[in-house]
């Protein structure tokens, strides 16, 4: 906010109090209600948010997400901070349900990256879980995954993995990203857990599915849904990496209306207070 909200300051009077309610103008998966009593309540100690909706449910357009009593200049200053975060939130956390969706009667996994906006990692990461997802790597110190970079800088991906191994506890898991088969292959014999990304597709993973069901990781950076069951048997252990949850997501579009305007709603579980 700044140095304030000079528009509210000069024409609402500070004792003034409001009822609104967060409206989700588009169907989704909601995630970030907590974000939202956290943004309101800090303008507003003594602001009451209920919860119309919870985290993870599915919800119409149209639907009463939460209920909010505060100050009136709460209300309008933390508007905007708190739908941001909620479209930001609620996108990724839809678009995630769609991959988990996508992959249903496999034994597939859903992971996202450390692809997130600077400052908002632990959010983003928290969406998609709500979304049915799961989190990779939160940062670098997390696991071992060693990339393109980090191969031709050792001189190859045999050097890179036993540097990898002598230097770091046995408990350490190892994970190297391959770009085509005779880097899988090579992978596969050095233990190290594989990670596949573009531009290999479906036939490199069709190839080690064919000769070797241990745990794959599949990276795919577009925003496209088809491919994600398309090579998977209902055997396969794959942990599917895509990245466009947290980059190609759509802000997922809500509002905060005067509570007057379109009723009460409907409110279900204690206040967020």
């Amino acid at each position: 906010m700044g140095r304030g909200d000079l528009t509210t300051s000069a024409v609402v009077p500070p004792t003034a109090r409001a009822r609104a309610r967060v409206l989700a103008k588009q169907p989704l998966v909601v995630a970030g209600l907590d974000v939202v009593r956290a943004v309101f309540v800090e303008l507003d100690p003594s602001a009451i948010i209920q919860r119309c909706s919870a985290d993870g449910e599915q919800a119409p357009a149209g639907e009463t997400l939460a209920l909010i009593n505060g100050s009136a200049r709460a209300l309008l200053s933390g508007e905007r901070v708190a739908l941001n975060l909620l479209q930001r939130l609620s996108g990724i956390a839809t678009l995630t349900r769609r991959y988990v969706d996508a992959v249903k009667g496999t034994n597939a996994r859903i992971v996202d990256t450390r692809k997130t906006t600077p400052g908002l990692r632990a959010l983003e990461k928290y969406a998609v879980r709500v979304g049915g997802g799961q989190n990779h790597r939160m940062g670098l110190d997390d696991g071992v995954l060693i990339k393109d970079n980090h191969i031709a800088i050792a001189g190859g991906l045999r050097e890179a993995v036993e540097a990898a191994r002598a230097a770091l506890p046995h408990l350490h898991k190892i994970q190297v990203e391959v770009e085509n088969l005779d880097q899988l292959r090579e992978a596969v014999k050095l233990g190290a857990i594989k990670r596949l990304r573009r531009p290999c597709g479906d036939r490199v993973v069709r190839g080690h599915h064919a000769g070797d069901r241990s745990r794959l990781c599949r990276s795919r950076s577009g925003p496209h849904l088809g491919w994600s069951a398309d090579p998977l048997g209902p055997g396969c252990g794959h942990q599917l990496g895509a990245r466009s949850m947290l980059r190609y997501f759509p802000l997922h579009d809500a509002a905060l209306q005067d509570a007057r305007e379109r009723g009460r709603g409907a409110a279900r579980g204690p206040a967020l207070q």
